[in-house]
């Protein structure tokens, strides 16, 4: 009989610090960092306020941790407050069935400068609190293999062969320490690590924006390295609208084309003005640019620009047009006609259009496409779904509550025996008239009791049968993929019960996936 009780979300992760000079006193106070070496993306591994911890009277730190997904493999970095510091790095790998992990003792060892330097701004004079990165990438033999690496991010969900291009990439520079500090008196900076790091670059910025191109430095540094700010200049424009079409909802944006546009990139930005004009300072001469148009918040590019190089002193560029753009608003209310606050929405054919929505002052769904209607799809938590072939502007739409189903499972006990959480999930079966099954994805991924019971929403419901998966995982949050599948008829009453037979073929299938993971 599987265990079916539920591992908690985090992991209390343990290590005993053991300094040059002997165990780190009681009471102390440490940094520490964590970075996922094999993750399909990373963030700065040491943000500006670094996590803090109190070593205890064992000479130990206990953190509890996010519990990591199958095959992960986080890497710890502890540092010391004294001065100079002292490192310690130890690592959680592969999947965890307990709650607590224990590294043993961390030995700490003392760091070395990275990087160091100064800034200059554009009149040749040091610039005190300018923000400084470092990114760095460490010597291949300390980074997981590929091939781990794309199989961990398959159980996950990830498509392998684009992971697979970005981990062997030369220009990927998340391996290694993503450090940030400020420059300080003289406009002097450094970084230090006792990591084993391969090569290392620099930039720096201030409050304003303006900043320095990456530097890469040489490695082991032999001299500290100048960061000099460039000289900006101002761009200007203007966007032109259809009548009625709220410019105070909309930004203008200046971004590098080599980078994607994105939450996550860098770019200036400017409020687009009642007349629709624009203004943008602190943009590097001699850099080229683009810019976009956005609504506010958001990533949805309504207009984009050419490439261009910034020229010294007032740029002003060609006029972006907007006055194709028609703006939605739909009223979204429940079965009492109150207004629903938590409304996905995506436009087009068969859903696969934009997935940005936005609301407004009044909490009115409001979408912004090139017609004065639109094909939307709607959804809400705990409601079933609709889909509109047509709406326009102050449409009202009703969303019921969703379908309850209650199902219970027989033969749960042929399963083979181990440690894990078993689940089900209910899928859209693709029909004429239903939601693409990448609308959404799944509807929800709930774990069973130990007599095989689970109560499961089903938000889209219509002339059609469901897809009930079951799943199991080891650990983290994460459903692993399902490994037996049914199809289930459902009517419209608002409550149903349903009752399934395992499979023959179940029990074959499960232990497959257990053998997998």
């Amino acid at each position: 009989m599987p265990v079916h009780s539920e591992l908690s979300r985090t992991i209390r992760v343990r290590a005993t610090l053991v300094a040059p000079d002997g165990l780190v006193s009681p009471h102390s106070l440490v940094r520490y960092w964590s970075r996922d070496l094999g993750a399909s993306y990373s963030s700065s591994d040491e943000p500006d306020h670094a996590d803090i911890a109190t070593v205890n009277a064992a000479s130990a730190i206990e953190l509890d941790f996010p519990r990591p997904g199958p095959a992960a493999h986080i890497r710890f970095i502890v540092q010391t407050r004294t001065e100079p510091p002292v490192e310690g790095i130890f690592e959680l790998a592969g999947s965890f069935h307990s709650e607590t992990f224990d590294a043993g003792r961390v030995e700490l060892r003392p760091v070395e400068v990275i990087a160091s330097g100064r800034v200059i701004g554009v009149n040749g004079e040091s610039v005190v609190g300018a923000h400084i990165e470092l990114e760095s990438r460490l010597h291949a033999a300390e980074v997981p293999s590929v091939d781990a690496v794309v199989a961990a991010a398959r159980a996950d969900g990830f498509e392998p062969n684009q992971l697979r291009t970005k981990l062997t990439s030369a220009d990927r520079w998340d391996t290694g320490p993503r450090r940030t500090t400020y420059s300080a008196a003289g406009g002097m900076f450094w970084f230090v690590s006792s990591e084993h790091i391969e090569r290392v670059r620099v930039r720096a910025r201030l409050q304003d924006g303006e900043e320095t191109d990456w530097l890469e430095l040489e490695f082991p540094p032999r001299s500290p390295c100048r960061l000099e700010l460039p000289t900006t200049a101002t761009l200007s424009g203007r966007v032109i609208v259809a009548p009625g079409i709220p410019l105070e909802s909309l930004e203008l944006r200046v971004f590098v084309p080599s980078e994607s546009p994105s939450w996550w990139s860098r770019y200036r930005s400017a409020a687009v003005a009642n007349d629709g004009t624009w203004r943008v300072t602190g943009v590097p001469v001699g850099s080229r640019r683009a810019l976009e148009v956005v609504v506010n918040g958001s990533s949805l590019a309504l207009a984009r620009s050419e490439t261009f190089l910034v020229a010294d002193g007032d740029n002003e560029r060609p006029p972006l047009d907007l006055s194709d753009v028609h703006v939605l608003d739909l009223d979204v209310v429940d079965e009492h006609g109150a207004r629903i606050g938590e409304v996905a929405a995506r436009c087009g054919a068969s859903g696969a259009g934009e997935r940005q929505f936005f609301f407004t002052r009044d909490e009115r769904l409001r979408l912004w496409t090139r017609e004065p209607h639109a094909e939307v799809w709607l959804g809400a938590p705990g409601r079933r779904g609709a889909h509109l072939e047509r709406v326009t502007s102050g449409q009202r739409v009703v969303l019921l509550p969703a379908l309850k189903l209650q199902v219970s499972i027989d033969g749960i006990d042929r399963l083979p025996s181990s440690n894990y959480a078993l689940g089900a999930s209910l899928h859209p079966v693709e029909g004429p008239d239903g939601a693409p099954p990448d609308f959404d994805g799944h509807e929800f991924s709930l774990p069973l009791d130990a007599r095989g019971r689970v109560e499961l929403e089903a938000t889209r419901v219509g002339p059609r049968d469901l897809k009930l998966s079951f799943l199991m995982r080891t650990s983290g949050p994460t459903w692993v993929l399902p490994f037996w599948s049914t199809r289930i008829e459902v009517g419209e009453a608002p409550t149903q019960e349903v009752t399934i037979e395992l499979g023959a073929d179940a029990p074959a299938a499960a232990q497959a996936m257990l053998d997998r993971l």
